[in-house]
């Protein structure tokens, strides 16, 4: 599929457009990804991708994230807040050691 991609879309857009097959964009969940200028497409097709091109969608588009104020105001971190004043005591014994583990 990916193979059939890359071939048809430099076959549609000869040298007009520089088509560089990479091993990784960091989507593997929206595989296949192409990716015009700085906007990636995910689960790419030739029609979406010749679409970007042909509109100049050079930049990936911004979501409409909200802000921590209006997550608050909808109830974000409610079960945080009440986990936090929960007054919890381990029912085990730790030894007086510590083991730090961290990953390099």
């Amino acid at each position: 599929m990916l193979k059939n991609l890359l071939t048809t879309l430099q076959k549609t857009l000869g040298d007009n457009v520089r088509i560089q097959p990479v091993p990784c964009v960091g989507r593997c969940q929206e595989a296949p990804v192409t990716v015009v200028g700085q906007n990636p497409i995910a689960t790419a097709t030739v029609e979406k991708t010749m679409a970007a091109i042909d509109t100049n969608q050079t930049n990936a588009p911004i979501a409409n994230y909200i802000n921590r104020e209006q997550y608050e105001q909808e109830g974000g971190y409610q079960t945080l807040q009440s986990a936090s004043m929960v007054n919890v005591t381990p029912n085990i014994s730790l030894p007086s050691w510590k083991i730090l583990a961290y990953a390099v």
